[in-house]
């Protein structure tokens, strides 16, 4: 790794007689933000594929997911994020494959957040077209698909996320580690009274709060309660 002209040339100063720097010693390179690009690992560009089929009641009958992943020339290094995609709704049918487009450039790595993060994003981007071209609630969708079962393997899996025992009106239902229900949290925000199809929701109050995202979005705040009485 080379930082250009100057970067030896420091070396060398450091390295004259009297200077505290000896042979053996550690140089440090200090990176410009730019260099920080180019120099350590990053998340890797990627392009999705999905297809969903469903029932008209919302029931998941098959997923479809491809994915291509930028690497490195030499390198295998990709994130495989359909291992997470395949496992978060119950679908009965699934494909997936990965894909590696080797490029000249240096090689992708883990960042601060789970790798499968992307792969979960477009999964539950086409989960949110689906819930509209049936005319479903999207989080009524998804609590339709909800499974403690993995569909993969058939293993039991941890609480489901949108359902419980209660099967009471939709988002009513309490979520994975007891916290605050979809249900009240729904009622809080006014989601019952939004547009069924996306669209900005309008600001509740003509001047909202100042530097309040749920304000500018025309939702008021929901905070779940205390569990840890």
């Amino acid at each position: 790794m080379s930082a250009g002209p100057s970067g030896p040339r420091a070396t060398r100063r450091r390295g004259r007689p009297g200077s505290r720097w000896r042979p053996g010693g550690s140089v440090k390179l200090v990176a410009t933000r730019d260099q920080g690009f180019t120099i350590a690992t990053y998340r890797p560009e990627m392009r999705h594929h999905i297809q969903l089929g469903a029932s008209r009641d919302g029931k998941l009958t098959a997923l479809r997911h491809e994915g291509w992943e930028l690497t490195g020339r030499p390198s295998q290094y990709n994130v495989s994020g359909t291992e997470t995609t395949t496992r978060v709704h119950a679908v009965p049918n699934i494909q997936t494959r990965v894909n590696l487009a080797n490029a000249d450039r240096n090689t992708p790595g883990f960042m601060r957040a789970p790798p499968g993060t992307p792969y979960l994003f477009a999964l539950e981007s086409a989960m949110g077209e689906l819930a509209v071209k049936l005319g479903i609630d999207p989080i009524e969708l998804r609590r339709i698909n909800d499974t403690q079962t993995d569909p993969v393997d058939g293993t039991p899996s941890p609480a489901a996320i949108w359902s419980s025992a209660s099967t009471r009106a939709p988002h009513a239902s309490a979520g994975r580690g007891g916290q605050h229900s979809p249900g009240r949290c729904g009622t809080a925000i006014g989601w019952s009274a939004r547009a069924a199809r996306p669209q900005p929701i309008r600001p509740t109050s003509p001047r909202p709060p100042r530097g309040s995202r749920s304000a500018r979005t025309g939702m008021r705040p929901c905070r779940s309660p205390d569990t840890t009485s």
